[in-house]
C-alpha cells in the first residue's frame, strides 16, 4: 500500500501544476443539460405514466375476460346442479314407487294407496306428468296431471292374455298404427282390454269418469318396460313424442323407469314421464343474463331441451305421419347454432371424448363477442346429455369495460399537465447547475479557498451550494488536522524508537546477567557432586569401622568368658599345670588378636577423622560459591524491573499512536463523505481521502501489533522475574543446608575425636594385659608358688577386659549417631544437587525467553521504521492541497 501512495503523490502534483486540467475532455461525446433536461423531464415523469396507465388498462381487460369467463362456468355449474337436481327428483320418485308396489301389491288398498301415492308425486313435482305401473299380466295404472291442477287415473285391464288374445291385439296395433277404422280396433279388443278414466268427484273419491274402448296400449311392449326389465335396475329412455289427442298437440318426453321384484320375482315395471315442453319451462327461469341461452342436447345432437319455449323439440312436416325431432342445426337462434358448430369443431380438434367434452370457448357471432361453456351431464343420471349455456360477453364486462375506458381517457387528461410543469422545472434546475460544476472541479483541482455563493431562487440548489461551501470548510480544517496529526505521529514515533533502545540494551544486560547466574550455578553444581563423592567414601569408612567395632566387641566377650573359666577353675591350677599353661597360651593369643583389632580400629577412626576435614574445607567453597550467585540473581531482578517500566513507558506511548490514528481515520471519513456529495468531479480528492484513512488503519494495525509484543515481553519480563526469585530463595536454601552440613561434620568431627581417645586407651589396656599374660606364662612353672599371685593377675586382666567391654558399648551410640548425621549430610548434599539442577534448567528457559525479547524488540524496530515512513507519506499526501 506504502508503494501505491508514493506513486499518487506525484500524480496529484502535476494535475496541480497543469494549467487546464479538463482540457482533454471529449466535449462532442456528450450533450448539453440545459437543452436536453426541459424535454426529458416531462418525458420521465409523463412517459412512465403513461406505461403504467396501459400496462393497467391490458391486465384489467385480461381481469375483465378472465371475470366473465369464471362467472359464466360457474353459472353454468349452478344450472347443472339444478338441472341434476331437476332430474334426480324424477329417478327417487320412480325408486320409491318400486318400493311401494312391491310392498303392497298384493293389498286390497293397493289401487288407492297407488293412485294417493302418485297425486301426491305430482303436486310436489309439476314437471312429472304421468306416473304408471305395467305388471307382467299386461295391466297398466296411469295416473296424469292435467293442466287444471288436477290429476286423473287410466285404468288398462288385461282381460285375457292367451294365444287368440295375442293374435286380436296384433291385428288391433296394426289398425291402429295403418289409421283403421275405430269400430275393427274396438271389436278386436272387447274380449282383450279394458281402459277406463277415473277422476276424484268432489268428495274426493274416485270414481269412473269415462270409457276409451279404442285404446291399443300392452305396457310389456313399450320400451321402457323392456329395458328395464333386461338391465334389471332404473333406465332412461330417449326422448320420443306422443299425440296429446285430448288437447290436440304432439308432446315430447322422457321416461325414467324401474324394475319391481319381491323376492326375486318380478311383478312389473313403474315409470315416470317427464315432458320436455317442462324442462324447457325450468331453463327458462335459470337464466344467467338478459341475453344468455341455455339448450340441452343429446350426444347426436338432437336438441333436448331450451330455454326458449317458443323453439320446438320435435315438429312434423307435411307428408309425415309421425314427428321428428330437431337438431341442434335446425334451432333457429343463429347464436345457439353457431356454439354448437363452435364445440363441434373444437370436440374433433381436440379429439375429447363425449364424457369429457366440458370445455368454455369465446367466439364472435355478427360482430359481438360470445361466451359459451359446454359440459356433459353428470354420469349419475345415466342420460348422455350436454347443457349449453352462451351468453354474450357484454352482458358480464360491458360496464366494467366502459368505466376503465373512461377511467384511462381521465388519467391522460390529467397527465398533461405533468408534462408542462415538467418543461419548466427542466428549466430551474439546469440554471444554477453550472455554478454547481464550477465549485467541484474547484475541489477536483484540490482548492479548497473560500468561494462565491450561488445565484439561485431555489432552495435546494442554495442549500446545495452552502453544503458545497461547508464541505470546503471541513476539508480545509481537515488538512490541517492531519498535518498537525502527523507531526505528532512522527516525534511519537522517534520516542518509540528511543524507548526500543532502552529496552535492546536493558535485554542484553539481563542476557549478561544470566549468563553469569547460569556459570556459577554450573560451580554449585559441579561443587555438589564433589561433595556427594566425598560423602560417599566417608560411608564406606564408617561401615568399616562399625564392623571392626563388632568383632573387637566379639573377641572381648571371648576374653571376658575365658578370665571367669580360670577363675573357676584355679583351684585345679596346681594338679593339671600342663594344662594351665596351654590355657595361658590361648589367653595370650586372645588377647594379641584383640590388641590388633583395636590398632586397625584406631587407623579407621582417623582416616574418617581426615575425611570429615576434607568436608568441612568442600563445604567452605561451597558456601562461598552460592553467596555469589544469590548477589547475581539480585542484581538480574533488579535489571528485569528496570526493562518492566520501560515496557509501561511504551505502552503510553502505543495508547497516544493509537489515539492519533483515531482521530486521522475521522477525518478522512468526513473528507470521504465530502467527496461523495460532490459527485463525480470530487473522486480525485476521494482517492487522497481514502489513502489517508489506509494509512491511518495501518497505523493503528501496527500500534496494535506493537502492544501486543510489548505486552508478550510484559509477561516474559515477569516470569523472568519469577524465574529470579525462585533462583535466589532456591540459593538461600542451597546455603541453609551447606551450613547445616557444616555444623554437622563438626558434630562428627569431636563424635570421632572421642572415639580415636577411647581407642587410645584400649590399645594401651590391650598392651598391658598382654605383658601380664606373659609374666603368667613365664611363671607357670612353679605354679605351686605364684598361685596367688597368678589368680591376682587373672583378676586384673578380668578388670581390665570388663572395663574395655564398658568402652567399647558407650563408644558404638556415638558411631551410630555419626552414621545417622553423615547419611542426613548426604540426603541434603542430594537436594542442594538436584535444585541446581533445577537452576540449570530454568536458566534454560529464561536464557530463551532472552532470546524471544529480543525478537520482538527486533520487530517493534521494524514497526516504528514502518510507522516512520507512513507519517512522511502523510505529509506528502497533505501538502498537495491549497488551504
Amino acid at each position: 500500500m506504502s508503494k501505491n501512495l508514493v506513486r499518487a503523490v506525484p500524480t496529484a502534483r502535476s494535475a496541480q501544476g497543469a494549467p487546464t486540467p479538463f482540457h482533454d475532455f471529449p466535449k462532442e461525446h456528450f450533450f448539453r443539460l440545459r437543452k436536453v433536461v426541459p424535454y426529458i423531464l416531462p418525458a420521465m415523469i409523463v412517459g412512465p405514466a403513461v406505461a403504467v396507465i396501459l400496462i393497467a388498462y391490458t391486465m384489467a381487460m385480461a381481469n375483465i375476460h378472465q371475470i366473465s369467463h369464471a362467472t359464466l362456468q360457474q353459472g353454468s355449474g349452478k344450472v347443472m346442479d339444478r338441472l341434476a337436481s331437476f332430474l334426480d327428483a324424477a329417478a327417487y320418485t320412480v325408486a320409491l314407487n318400486a318400493s311401494f308396489i312391491a310392498a303392497e301389491r298384493e293389498s286390497k288398498a293397493f289401487r288407492s294407496g297407488f293412485a294417493n301415492l302418485s297425486e301426491t308425486e305430482i303436486r310436489r313435482n309439476s314437471h312429472f306428468r304421468l306416473i304408471y305401473f305395467g305388471d307382467t299380466q299386461g295391466n297398466h295404472l296411469l295416473h296424469k296431471g292435467m293442466d287444471d291442477g288436477s290429476v286423473r287415473m287410466r285404468l288398462i285391464e288385461r282381460l285375457s292374455d292367451t294365444e287368440e288374445a295375442n293374435r286380436r291385439f296384433g291385428e288391433a296395433q296394426l289398425l291402429d298404427a295403418d289409421g283403421g277404422s275405430a269400430e275393427q280396433i274396438e271389436k278386436l279388443l272387447a274380449t282383450v282390454l279394458k281402459t277406463t278414466w277415473w277422476q276424484k268427484d268432489g268428495q274426493g273419491k274416485w270414481s269412473l269418469h269415462g270409457q276409451d274402448s279404442r285404446k291399443v296400449y300392452d305396457p310389456r311392449l313399450r320400451p321402457w318396460y323392456q329395458k328395464a326389465v333386461t338391465e334389471q335396475k332404473m333406465q332412461w329412455t330417449d326422448v320420443y313424442a306422443w299425440e296429446e289427442k285430448y288437447q290436440e298437440r304432439w308432446e315430447s318426453g322422457i321416461t325414467v323407469s324401474h324394475p319391481v321384484a319381491k323376492d326375486g320375482v318380478l311383478l312389473g315395471v313403474t315409470a315416470i314421464d317427464i315432458v320436455l315442453q317442462d324442462i324447457a319451462q325450468f331453463l327458462q327461469g335459470l337464466s344467467l343474463s338478459a341475453n344468455s341461452r341455455i339448450a340441452i342436447f343429446d350426444e347426436k345432437g338432437m336438441l333436448v331441451a331450451s330455454s326458449d319455449r317458443a323453439q320446438e323439440v320435435v315438429s312434423k312436416q307435411s307428408g309425415q305421419v309421425s314427428p321428428q325431432r330437431v337438431s341442434m342445426q335446425e334451432v333457429k337462434d343463429g347464436v345457439l347454432v353457431e356454439g354448437f358448430r363452435y364445440w363441434l369443431q373444437r370436440r374433433s380438434q381436440g379429439g375429447v371424448a363425449a364424457e369429457d367434452s366440458s370445455r368454455l370457448s369465446r367466439y364472435p357471432y355478427q360482430g359481438e363477442e360470445f361466451l359459451s361453456h359446454v359440459q356433459p351431464l353428470t354420469p349419475q343420471i345415466g342420460l348422455q346429455w350436454h347443457l349449453l349455456v352462451l351468453a354474450p360477453e357484454n352482458d358480464f364486462s360491458g360496464e366494467a369495460t366502459r368505466m376503465l375506458f373512461w377511467s384511462i381517457v381521465t388519467a391522460l387528461i390529467l397527465l398533461l399537465p405533468l408534462g408542462y410543469i415538467g418543461v419548466k422545472l427542466g428549466h430551474l434546475l439546469t440554471a444554477p447547475i453550472n455554478h454547481v460544476i464550477q465549485d467541484l472541479k474547484r475541489l477536483v483541482q484540490h482548492d479548497l479557498r473560500p468561494g462565491r455563493d450561488a445565484a439561485t431562487r431555489i432552495q435546494e440548489f442554495g442549500f446545495l451550494s452552502f453544503l458545497f461551501g461547508k464541505m470546503r470548510g471541513s476539508l480545509h480544517a481537515m488538512i490541517g488536522d492531519l498535518t498537525s496529526h502527523s507531526q505528532v505521529l512522527e516525534h511519537s514515533v522517534q520516542t518509540l524508537s528511543a524507548e526500543s533502545e532502552r529496552v535492546s540494551s536493558g535485554i542484553r544486560l539481563a542476557s549478561g546477567a544470566i549468563e553469569q547466574v547460569t556459570n556459577l550455578s554450573e560451580g554449585a553444581n559441579r561443587n555438589m557432586n564433589d561433595v556427594s563423592l566425598m560423602m560417599e567414601e566417608m560411608e564406606s569408612e564408617m561401615k568399616k569401622v562399625i564392623r571392626e567395632m563388632r568383632v573387637m566387641s566379639d573377641d572381648m566377650g571371648t576374653i571376658s568368658d575365658t578370665s571367669q573359666v580360670y577363675s573357676t577353675n584355679l583351684e585345679d591350677l596346681s594338679t593339671s599345670s600342663q594344662q594351665a599353661r596351654s590355657n595361658l597360651d590361648l589367653l595370650g593369643n586372645a588377647v594379641q588378636a584383640a590388641s590388633g583389632e583395636v590398632s586397625t580400629a584406631t587407623q579407621a577412626v582417623g582416616e574418617i577423622s581426615n575425611a570429615l576435614t576434607r568436608i568441612r574445607l568442600q563445604c567452605d567453597r561451597t558456601a562461598e560459591e552460592t553467596e555469589q550467585g544469590y548477589r547475581e540473581a539480585e542484581s538480574g531482578m533488579l535489571l528485569v524491573d528496570n526493562l518492566a517500566k520501560s515496557l509501561v513507558k511504551i505502552e503510553d506511548i502505543i495508547e497516544f499512536i493509537n489515539d492519533v490514528a483515531d482521530q486521522i481515520d475521522i477525518l478522512s471519513f468526513n473528507a470521504r463523505i465530502e467527496a461523495s456529495s460532490a459527485g463525480e468531479l470530487g473522486q480525485g480528492f476521494a482517492v487522497v481521502a481514502n489513502e489517508v484513512r489506509d494509512l491511518s488503519q495501518h497505523t493503528a494495525r501496527s500500534a496494535g501489533t506493537i502492544a501486543e509484543s510489548a505486552g508478550e515481553l510484559k509477561e516474559n519480563f515477569q516470569q523472568v522475574s519469577l524465574f529470579m526469585q525462585e533462583m535466589s530463595a532456591r540459593m538461600r536454601t542451597l546455603n541453609l543446608h551447606n551450613r547445616e552440613i557444616m555444623d554437622a561434620v563438626a558434630a562428627q568431627s569431636a563424635s570421632i575425636g572421642s572415639i580415636r581417645q577411647t581407642m587410645e586407651q584400649l590399645t594401651s589396656k590391650t598392651d598391658q594385659i598382654a605383658v601380664r599374660m606373659g609374666g603368667s606364662l613365664q611363671g607357670v612353672g612353679s605354679v605351686s608358688l605364684t598361685v596367688s599371685e597368678l589368680a591376682q593377675s587373672i583378676a586384673d586382666v578380668t578388670r581390665h577386659i570388663v572395663k574395655a567391654t564398658e568402652d567399647v558399648g558407650r563408644m558404638a551410640p556415638l558411631i551410630d549417631h555419626t552414621t545417622r548425621q553423615s547419611w542426613e549430610m548426604f540426603v541434603r548434599v542430594e537436594e542442594t544437587a538436584r535444585s541446581s539442577h533445577t537452576i540449570n534448567s530454568e536458566m534454560a528457559v529464561v536464557r530463551r525467553m532472552i532470546e524471544d525479547l529480543q525478537n520482538l524488540d527486533g520487530q517493534v524496530q521494524n514497526k516504528a521504521d514502518h510507522l516512520a515512513q507512513m507519517a512522511s507519506q502523510m505529509k506528502e499526501e497533505v501538502s498537495v492541497f491549497q488551504i
